[in-house]
């Protein structure tokens, strides 16, 4: 579709009758998709999707709307590729909030873009969802391409789910004075393992399936995927924790042939720079993931940008006390085994983790997220 085409449909879109936030009509159509979605059994991040979607979940959801919530209007959604349900919950909640949506798409998402783009389609195209249908639009042209100057330049609200580069450049083209935008910058997650406990479970398979999860989906480059691995406990312990768990998920990766995806050439010059830097790795650069040591007061800022791809940047603490000193300022996740109640309100405590979850659940999303409540950013509350 030429730039013109898309225009003259995004135009087209803006005139369309509005709904009320969270309408029977909107929850309806959430639900035959989310029932579309959870046919797809062999993709687990597209039955969380699916799930998500329910009528029940939903009803959750709108008791955190806001009192006299209207919908903002024009929603520009720019989304991004490393993680293909992403667009799909930025556009749903908005739905929610009664907002006509467009929604560009990047033009090197995944392969389980492509299909819940076309489920989604396909579910819109039934006559009952005829006035969903032509309030939502789903676009994609390359980022050089003047289109995002032109429906900033018109839109009610502008969603930016990217890196900091990417927020940077798009916000250089103006909205209207009225619009309201909100932008997903940088973020890194990781996780806190206490070693005891790893030591004294009698069974670890549980724990390891549940954090081959976390870690697994999207390739590890998800905002809440986590990459920096806390290890809390005596010298001793954390010594044997580690043996148990990493020996147990390599074991999982293997059973079920899986492994990320991965450069050779982008992980041998990442070691390079780490051994330069005197930070040691005891993993080979086609083991299924690669450990870096953060020891000698070397700070995760201070290290190259996280690839994905399977590395973990690890750090022994012997307090849970320590552990705020070495959170970044864009710390986002962490997940945890950690059981006892001090420990836990200790952890809740600390203002530099924006969510805390157990280990499984990291990638499962909310309305709330990263420090915000969706819904009231999504809707016009005057």
């Amino acid at each position: 579709m030429t730039d013109a085409a898309i225009l003259q449909q995004v135009r087209a879109c803006k005139t369309q009758p509005i709904l009320a936030p969270f309408s029977p009509l909107i929850i309806e159509f959430l639900q035959t998709l989310s029932q579309r979605l959870l046919q797809q059994r062999d993709k687990p991040e597209v039955m969380s999707l699916g799930f998500w979607l329910r009528r029940a979940q939903v009803m959750q959801m709108a008791k955190d709307l806001p009192n006299n919530a209207k919908a903002r209007g024009l929603a520009f959604h720019i989304t991004p590729a490393n993680v293909d349900t992403q667009f799909v919950y930025s556009w749903a909640l908005s739905l929610l909030c009664g907002n006509l949506n467009v929604v560009r798409l990047s033009q090197r998402r995944g392969d389980v873009a492509f299909l819940l783009e076309r489920i989604i389609k396909e579910t819109l195209a039934k006559p009952a969802y005829q006035a969903i249908e032509s309030g939502n639009i789903f676009v994609e042209y390359p980022n050089n391409s003047p289109l995002t100057a032109e429906l900033s330049s018109f839109c009610d609200l502008r969603i930016i789910w990217g890196g900091d580069e990417t927020i940077k450049r798009i916000q250089s083209f103006p909205i209207p004075a009225h619009a309201h935008e909100v932008s997903f910058g940088n973020k890194i997650s990781g996780a806190l393992l206490d070693a005891k406990t790893i030591l004294e479970l009698d069974d670890i398979k549980s724990l390891v399936h549940n954090f081959y999860n976390d870690v697994y989906w999207f390739n590890q480059q998800g905002c809440s995927s986590p990459k920096l691995i806390f290890w809390l406990g005596a010298d001793d312990n954390i010594a044997k924790a580690k043996v148990k768990f990493w020996s147990s998920l390599n074991a999982l990766f293997i059973s079920k042939q899986t492994s990320f995806i991965a450069s050779v050439t982008e992980r041998y010059a990442l070691k390079q720079q780490f051994a330069a830097a005197h930070i040691p790795c005891p993993d080979n650069i086609d083991s299924i993931f690669l450990r870096f040591a953060l020891v000698n007061g070397v700070q995760y800022q201070d290290i190259p940008r996280h690839l994905g791809q399977g590395l973990f940047y690890e750090r022994d603490i012997n307090t849970i006390d320590e552990l705020e000193q070495y959170l970044p300022a864009y710390f986002q996740t962490l997940i945890t085994n950690v059981l006892t109640d001090s420990a836990l309100t200790c952890v809740r405590q600390d203002k530099a983790i924006l969510r805390l979850a157990d280990i499984g659940q990291a990638l499962a999303f909310s309305h709330h997220w990263d420090g915000m409540n969706l819904l009231e950013e999504f809707c016009d509350r005057n």
